[in-house]
């Protein structure tokens, strides 16, 4: 999921915009401290991501919000799966090239 799918899910818990606010930096600013460093990007899709499960929880009135979380999860998957392969088979193909 990019940034705006991470933000725009945040904003539809039921929690005080300052602690998804607060929880989203300090989960960030952990990340970001990682060697190798996953990168910006990847460091706020991270950090929003265990925000959004530190603050949803197991609370069963965000199931629908939970389910929406878990398909954009699984389409970024599927992305990084097909970026992957693209380039092995691209690799591959100079390899024999050369």
């Amino acid at each position: 999921p990019s940034e705006y799918d991470e933000i725009s899910l945040l904003c539809f818990l039921a929690q005080p915009i300052s602690r998804i606010c607060d929880l989203v930096y300090e989960y960030r600013e952990t990340i970001v401290s990682l060697r190798p460093s996953p990168g910006a990007n990847l460091s706020f899709t991270l950090a929003a991501s265990v925000a959004f499960v530190r603050l949803v929880g197991f609370d069963r009135d965000m199931r629908a919000i939970s389910d929406a979380k878990a398909l954009l999860d699984m389409q970024a998957i599927l992305a990084a799966q097909q970026s992957a392969a693209v380039a092995a088979a691209a690799a591959a193909a100079s390899a024999g090239a050369s």
